[in-house]
C-alpha cells in the first residue's frame, strides 16, 4: 500500500491519483474523492499527501455510517403518538 500511497503523492493528475488508492482498496464510488479533491491538483506534494489523507479518513467515516445504517435491526422510533 505505501507504493500506491507513493505514487498517488506523487501523480501530477488528480484523477489518476484517485483511481490508484481506489483499486488498490476496492473502493467503487468517486463520490468522496470527488466531494474532498479540490478542483485544482496542487504542484505541492505535501499539499497532495494531506489531501489524500483527509479523503481517506473521509471515505472510512462515510463506509462506517453506510455499514452501521444497513446493520441497524432496530425500527426508528416514531414520533406519532409520543
Amino acid at each position: 500500500m505505501t507504493n500506491v500511497l507513493e505514487r498517488a503523492i506523487d501523480c501530477s493528475d488528480a484523477d489518476d491519483a484517485a483511481e490508484m488508492i481506489r483499486n488498490a482498496l476496492g473502493i467503487e464510488s468517486d463520490d468522496v474523492a470527488n466531494y474532498v479533491f479540490p478542483k485544482t491538483w496542487p504542484t505541492d506534494r505535501e499539499q497532495r499527501a494531506r489531501i489524500i489523507g483527509e479523503w481517506l479518513r473521509t471515505e472510512a467515516r462515510f463506509l462506517v455510517g453506510r455499514r452501521s445504517f444497513r446493520n441497524d435491526a432496530s425500527p426508528i422510533p416514531s414520533a406519532v403518538g409520543h
